[in-house]
């Protein structure tokens, strides 16, 4: 797959969006990210296909926009030049109707047809080329849109006044109607863009990070300062005291305090010095460090993280797709309701044919598909945008949907309840003269394996100044659930696995030479501080807790009873906590927690997988949402920000939908004029994209 970037200019709102989307899928393309605000387009295409693009590029233009390949090319913001000038030409049409209804006298320059034609031409032609182009286009492509209700009733109540002049009859002249509409609604873009700029802070704010500059050391001794992404991976950087880290790294000198609070939500500093790992965009707050690059760029842990929240922002939910699925029947149906209202008012009602045209065109102007269509992604964009701050990465837009639907939580135990932070309390050698040779065999497994335990074992080992090279090993293998195999290059074969026989809530890690024991290391662990909070919040939302482990009887029990968990499983391999999660997904709705790689089996299964991203990259890559910090109320945290999240996205349903089933028959029986149902129309899309801004300020 090969990643493009295009800039599309003349996208004014979510139908444009749509558009744009609908044409990308249709030509295969795929990880779309569209941003309404700035134009950027973003898809992937297979390498095979990627000669298609010249020919994507055109459908892209055919529906009315622009495209522009090379971020070079000159961007003219032509639609506050088409509002300025809308405005000019519109207000002495609209003074002129207001006049007629006062008092007042009326100019007779302004009572002028052929006047009135020369102010309305203008506005007409740029709405000719501003809806005119997009609806065309969106005809020709087999779609429609809202720009085609706009166009056909301006075109109509132009041409109806144009008739009018011709014959010299004032009771056909509606040109303020036809301008005043073209500029009511390119004021309502123009208002919606600006607003939309509100629910895309998010990764305006992360990209920013990204654009920061390096002392990158040359020959290890002098430093010169570049661009952040002007970096490769192995290049040496030295950070000092306030900087922000431009890349990923590793420490190879030096010791400092840094902050990670922006990426992962973690208010408290961290200290980090030598062979310690370091993120890119943290900030170094005290004492400095010698680094070395081990990513950069989009590969760099915040370049993945914008690419993730912006797939999130970009994927649809159920209720996006039912909204998508009605918005493409909604303007074929008004079209079919603007006709019916001019046959029966004219032809069966009677009204006057000037009377039956303008409740026509109202029933065009007012309809407004816009609204459901924005009504979902602006709230998913706001949700995704504010959950990265609080270090909530769902990698879906419908992760939010099904987190708060959520009736069992299945949570496994060590490093997500518990710290998993263990600590070698003992260690036993059967026969002391094999010591060195246990020491060097358990280090050396144990570095290949991602189990919390290993991590722990692996540190401890490190601090002391043992014989740890002693003994070679080949094909090293973690088996997930069961423990980690080796053999020596004499042939002798090395187990280290979990045991089961300890009668306390320690952890019992064991090595069998040709299966015969001969070492043993004992572990603890903690519970998180914010475990039985978590457990308390969950339980109080009538969400059954159950949790799940591959540990022993009492250790899992000991962190039951604590946490007040009545129903838990222990001594589960992947394969069992698999048959579990489906036992429980045919009951209701349910999340999975882990952390491992045993449990990644489990995490694709559950209806909803949540993943911390210091787990196994197999558990993340399983996972539908991924805590960038360890805390457990980060997870409170995110199902309240899903329950308000869809509550936003039902309350723009509701207004979207009630809205048009009460305007249209209002503008159908005459109650709206059309310039009444412009304003109207313009004033539903704002207060969808209000309420969406409203989810980045409420209280979680």
């Amino acid at each position: 797959m090969k990643r493009v970037d295009w800039k599309v200019d003349g996208m004014t709102c979510g139908g444009c969006v749509q558009k744009v989307r609908r044409q990308l899928e249709n030509s295969g393309a795929e990880e779309i990210f569209i941003d309404l605000n700035s134009g950027d387009v973003e898809f992937s295409v297979e390498e095979s296909r990627f000669k298609l693009l010249e020919e994507i590029r055109d459908a892209i233009q055919l529906l009315g926009f622009r495209v522009r390949v090379d971020d070079t090319e000159k961007k003219v913001d032509t639609l506050k030049l088409k509002l300025i000038v809308s405005v000019i030409f519109t207000l002495p049409l609209l003074l002129g109707h207001m006049l007629m209804m006062s008092p007042i006298p009326v100019p007779d320059l302004i009572m002028d047809r052929f006047f009135q034609l020369i102010l309305c031409l203008p506005v007409y032609l740029i709405g000719l080329q501003h809806f005119g182009s997009s609806a065309l286009g969106a005809i020709r492509s087999g779609t429609t849109n809202m720009d085609v209700l706009i166009f056909m009733g301006t075109t109509a109540a132009f041409f109806y006044s144009l008739t009018g002049t011709i014959i010299n009859e004032p009771n056909y002249l509606f040109y303020e109607t036809a301008a005043t509409i073209i500029t009511l609604v390119l004021t309502g873009n123009f208002i919606e863009r600006r607003a939309i700029r509100s629910t895309t802070t998010a990764i305006e704010d992360m990209t920013k990070l990204q654009k920061v500059f390096a002392n990158k050391l040359i020959e290890g001794k002098r430093t010169i300062r570049v661009p952040a992404d002007e970096l490769q991976t192995g290049d040496w950087v030295l950070v000092n005291e306030g900087d922000q880290v431009p890349c990923d790294g590793l420490i190879i000198d030096g010791k400092a305090t840094f902050d990670e609070s922006l990426l992962t939500g973690e208010s408290l500093p961290v200290v980090k010095t030598v062979s310690e790992k370091v993120v890119g965009a943290s900030v170094l707050i005290s004492g400095n460090v010698k680094i070395e690059a081990t990513a950069v760029g989009g590969e760099s842990f915040l370049g993945k993280l914008i690419h993730l929240v912006k797939s999130a922002q970009n994927s649809k939910s159920g209720m996006q797709i039912l909204a998508d699925r009605i918005s493409a029947v909604f303007v074929p149906l008004v079209v079919l309701v603007a006709i019916s209202t001019f046959i029966v008012s004219w032809f069966w009602v009677e009204i006057p044919l000037q009377n039956a045209i303008m409740n026509s065109v109202a029933v065009l102007v007012i309809a407004c598909p816009c609204a459901m269509g924005l009504a979902t992604p602006t709230a998913v964009m706001v949700g995704v945008g504010r959950a990265a701050k609080l270090g909530i990465l769902p990698r879906r837009g419908d992760s939010f949907e099904r987190l708060m639907k959520l009736e069992y939580l299945i949570v496994d135990k060590t490093g997500t309840l518990t710290k998993g932070n263990f600590k070698v309390k003992k260690l036993n050698f059967v026969n002391p003269a094999q010591r060195n040779e246990a020491l060097s065999a358990i280090y050396q497994m144990e570095q290949r394996s991602n189990h919390p335990l290993a991590a722990a074992i692996v540190r401890y080992f490190e601090k002391e100044d043992w014989p740890l090279d002693s003994l070679q090993l080949e094909s090293i293998n973690e088996r997930a659930g069961f423990g980690v195999e080796a053999k020596g290059l004499d042939g002798v074969e090395y187990l280290l696995t979990g045991s089961d026989e300890s009668e306390s809530d320690l952890h019992k890690v064991v090595l069998f030479k040709d299966e015969e024991l001969i070492a043993e290391i004992e572990l603890s662990d903690q519970l998180k501080p914010e475990a039985i909070e978590t457990v308390r919040y969950f339980t109080r939302q009538e969400i059954k807790m159950v949790m799940l482990s591959g540990d022993r009887e009492e250790a899992t029990r000991s962190v039951a009873q604590q946490l007040g968990i009545k129903n838990y499983y222990f001594m589960h391999d992947p394969a069992q906590k698999l048959k579990v999660i489906e036992d429980f997904s045919n009951k209701g709705t349910t999340g999975m927690v882990g952390d491992g790689v045993n449990d990644s089996a489990a995490l694709a299964r559950a209806d909803i997988g949540i993943a911390y991203s210091s787990t196994a990259t197999l558990a993340m890559q399983s996972a539908d949402i991924v805590l960038l910090n360890e805390k457990l109320d980060t997870l409170v945290a995110a199902h309240k920000l899903s329950s308000k999240t869809v509550m936003t996205i039902r309350q723009n349903l509701f207004w979207a939908f009630s809205y048009n089933i009460v305007a249209i028959p209002m503008a159908a029986l005459g109650f709206l004029n059309p310039m009444a149902a412009a304003f109207f129309m313009a004033f539903s899309d704002l207060v969808v994209i209000g309420n969406s801004v409203r989810l980045k300020y409420k209280k979680i």
